[in-house]
């Protein structure tokens, strides 16, 4: 496997896709106005979507126009991973996990055991021996003590539409790369 990024119906010819980099960028879908009082209120969706910016350089392009042309839709296993915030119990994630890429930690960054209900659901499970009073002797206990929240990491899957596809070579240096720019549908 030459890479971790997954678009499906599309597979990758060989040296094409090592040390793909994946930007994720969050869609301006509202504005900011000021109400009579002079607050500041955001007049949009809560819910956020995000463009993407995936490029690569290795020895040959991707594939041709015809299989990611302007506009189609694509299903994309990202590389970037997104974060969030779980306590024990059942966690639904913002968006369907790709298999495998799910890792959860504690606010020490020890891994917490979970499982995976579905693509979208985790169940975090909390191991009632642990208590603020079972931590390590070198923590200072003028600290905070954290809560049982976990932090649960994952590469999503996001549902989205080619905006442009951009090869490139460069003869001499014997190199290659491509750049694909999507929106989330």
């Amino acid at each position: 496997m030459e890479t971790e990024l997954i678009i499906e119906g599309c597979d990758f010819p060989p040296l094409s896709a090592r040390g793909c980099s994946q930007e994720l960028t969050v869609v301006d879908q509202g504005t900011f106005r000021r109400s009579v009082n002079g607050s500041l209120v955001y007049m949009g969706p809560f819910e956020h979507k995000y463009k993407s910016i995936i490029t690569c350089e290795d020895k040959v392009t991707l594939v041709n126009e015809r299989v990611l042309s302007r506009g189609m839709e694509v299903r994309i296993g990202c590389l970037q991973r997104l974060w969030q915030q779980g306590k024990p119990g059942l966690v639904t994630l913002e968006r369907d996990a790709v298999a495998g890429s799910v890792a959860v930690i504690d606010a020490m960054q020890k891994p917490v055991n979970f499982v995976m209900i579905d693509t979208k659901t985790v169940q975090i499970i909390s191991d009632p021996m642990e208590s603020a009073f079972s931590r390590p002797a070198e923590l200072n206990f003028s600290e905070p003590v954290f809560s049982n929240s976990s932090f649960i990491s994952y590469r999503p899957w996001l549902l989205m539409r080619v905006i442009s596809l951009k090869l490139h070579t460069n003869e001499w240096g014997l190199k290659a790369g491509w750049q694909l720019e999507l929106e989330e549908v």
